[in-house]
C-alpha cells in the first residue's frame, strides 16, 4: 500500500492520477477554495456604486427656501421701518408760518381761532393777545389724550421781527374749545405792518 501522505502513484495502466478540479474558469483550486487574493474562483467584483446626489439637491433646496424666507423677513422689516418713519415725519412736521389779520378768525395746525382777538398789554404792561380762543377741529390721533394749541405771533415790519407773543391752550379733544394764555417779554412796538403765526414747538 502506498503512503497516503506521499505523491499519488500512477495507476496500473500508467494513467496519471486525477488533478485537482480546475473550475469553470481554469482555476487550479478546487471548488469552494479561495484564490490567491482570498476570492472564490470565478468571482466578479462589481464596479463601485455611484454616490447619490439626492442629499445635495435636498440641501440646496433648503438653502434656497431659507434665503427666500430671510429676504421676505427683511422686506417686511423695511416696510415697517418706513411706515414708522413716515408716521414720525407726519407727527413732527411743522406747518408753514401764516399771515393773519388782527381780530379775524383763522385756522392753523388743526385748530380754529375765533374772531375778536387783539394785540394788547396785560396788567403788567407786557405785550399780549387778548380774547383769543381755540377749538380742536382735526387733532384726534390719541383720543382722550388731547392736543394743545401752541402759537407764536410775530409783529413784523417788512422782514424785521419787532416782537413775539407766545400763546397756548388747554389740552383739547377734537371738538373741544378753550381760551388761550399769551405772554411776551417784548414791549409793544409803536407800529407794525403785519402779524404772522407759526408753531411754537
Amino acid at each position: 500500500m502506498s503512503d497516503q501522505n506521499g505523491p499519488s502513484a500512477p495507476g496500473p495502466w500508467g494513467e496519471q492520477p486525477p488533478q485537482p478540479y480546475a473550475g469553470p474558469y481554469g482555476s487550479p483550486y478546487g471548488p469552494g477554495q479561495p484564490g490567491p487574493q482570498g476570492q472564490p474562483p470565478g468571482y466578479y467584483q462589481p464596479p463601485p456604486a455611484k454616490k447619490s446626489r439626492a442629499v445635495w439637491w435636498i440641501l440646496g433646496g433648503l438653502g434656497v427656501v431659507l434665503l427666500v424666507g430671510l429676504g421676505g423677513c427683511l422686506a417686511l422689516v423695511g416696510l415697517f421701518v418706513n411706515e414708522i418713519d413716515e408716521t414720525i415725519e407726519e407727527a413732527t412736521a411743522r406747518p408753514e408760518p401764516q399771515q393773519v389779520a388782527e381780530g379775524e378768525s383763522f385756522t392753523f395746525d388743526g385748530f380754529e381761532f375765533d374772531e375778536g382777538w387783539r394785540v394788547a398789554t396785560d396788567e403788567y404792561d407786557r405785550l399780549s393777545i387778548k380774547g383769543l380762543r381755540a377749538t380742536n377741529v382735526e387733532n384726534d390721533d390719541l383720543p382722550g389724550a388731547g392736543s394743545s394749541a401752541t402759537l407764536t405771533f410775530k409783529l413784523m415790519d417788512g422782514t424785521e421781527n419787532l416782537a413775539e407773543i407766545s400763546c397756548s391752550s388747554n389740552r383739547l379733544d377734537e371738538g373741544q374749545s378753550s381760551a388761550m394764555d399769551c405772554f411776551s417779554s417784548d414791549e409793544i412796538p409803536p407800529a407794525y405792518e403785519t402779524i404772522s403765526v407759526s408753531s411754537s414747538w
